[in-house]
């Protein structure tokens, strides 16, 4: 088990790419603890497999049973969620559904009551998600969001993913968490 004092990543599409990245740097330079989601579990996944601090749930982010996996496992193991990292893979709706029950989570009290960061990555903004983000946050004052577009990112996947979890730290170092 990795240190539960820690801050929690959720990080979705975690299997390669940016997703990759992210949790490599969460992992390797903040030390940070991180639940992933994938439907792929990678070469470059495999070395992180046997960290104490990253668990891995295998399925589609669009599943509603895998999602509840994931923060299951993440509030179970380290009783918080800090962040989300999410990336579309052109799935909108699954994170809409996603952001939905986290929404709900946090109405029903079920993890802490603080300021948390919702991060989402895309290759080009999803007017629609937008949208939806916009209206969660809004509707509930202990979200904050932040939208990457990685086209206009120069330099690589991994210092895409540095720069990433980078905003993510600077939340938590503010005292925010889900």
């Amino acid at each position: 088990m990795g240190d539960p004092s820690q801050p929690v990543i959720f990080i979705s599409e975690v299997g390669s790419g940016v997703g990759l990245a992210c949790t490599e740097a969460a992992i390797r330079q903040y030390r940070y603890n991180v639940v992933g989601v994938s439907n792929d579990s990678s070469d470059g996944l495999q070395p992180l497999l046997n960290s104490s601090s990253f668990h891995f749930v295998q399925g589609d982010i669009a599943d509603q049973a895998v999602q509840e996996e994931a923060i299951e496992v993440a509030t179970d193991e380290w009783g918080h969620i800090d962040a989300l990292v999410l990336i579309p893979d052109g799935n909108v709706p699954a994170l809409k559904g996603l952001l939905d029950m986290l929404r709900e989570k946090l109405e029903n009290s079920q993890l802490p009551d603080s300021v948390g960061r919702v991060i989402i990555v895309s290759e080009g903004f999803e007017h629609d998600l937008e949208a939806h983000v916009k209206s969660v946050t809004a509707s509930n004052s202990k979200l904050v969001y932040t939208l990457i577009n990685t086209n206009r990112s120069s330099g690589s996947q991994l210092d895409v993913g540095k720069h990433i979890v980078g905003l993510a730290a600077g939340a938590l170092k503010r005292g925010g968490k889900l």
